[in-house]
């Protein structure tokens, strides 16, 4: 049982602890909800420490993939939230070669698809991101290889 369903679970214990009536009301039922409401506060403060835990990892994540793809290699062992059933959008991992050829494949690159992320490739990543109305900063975060990702997809199946 995770903690949101916990919490839910929770307030529907006030909420029929609420709808008991006054005449029903006694000292055991103000205790007890009172009790619900202070587990309630804790687990509120669980999911926010777990949600600031969840922020931290992502950020570590995007750091590695920012890195890996300079080299070429794929991050398959740190699978995204979302495939993981995190329930938050996770985003494509692309080697070098994959950004490469992606960008040929939108029009963007005439170099040699060799893995390498060089002057013309960053050129290339710049021309896309503006034409596609991204951040131009020559470096394919996750928005980027998100986009580009349709350019692998699109003719991988035709």
């Amino acid at each position: 049982m995770n903690v949101k369903t916990i919490i839910r679970m929770a307030m529907l214990g006030l909420a029929g602890v609420s709808l008991a009536g006054c005449a029903t009301t006694s000292q055991s039922a103000r205790l007890e909800n009172e009790q619900l409401r202070t587990q309630v506060a804790g687990l509120q403060s669980q999911v926010a420490a777990l949600d600031s835990q969840v922020d931290e990892l992502r950020t570590r994540q995007q750091s590695l993939e920012n890195r890996s793809w300079e080299q070429g290699t794929r991050l398959s062992s740190i699978p995204s939230l979302e495939s993981r059933g995190g329930g938050r959008k996770g985003h494509a991992v692309l080697t070098a070669k994959e950004i490469q050829l992606a960008l040929q494949r939108a029009g963007y690159y005439q170099g040699t698809v060799d893995g390498r992320i060089g002057t013309k490739t960053r050129s290339a990543i710049k021309a896309f991101q503006s034409a596609n109305n991204l951040v131009a900063d020559g470096v394919a975060g996750a928005k980027t290889m998100s986009a580009l990702g349709a350019y692998l997809a699109q003719d991988a199946t035709t």
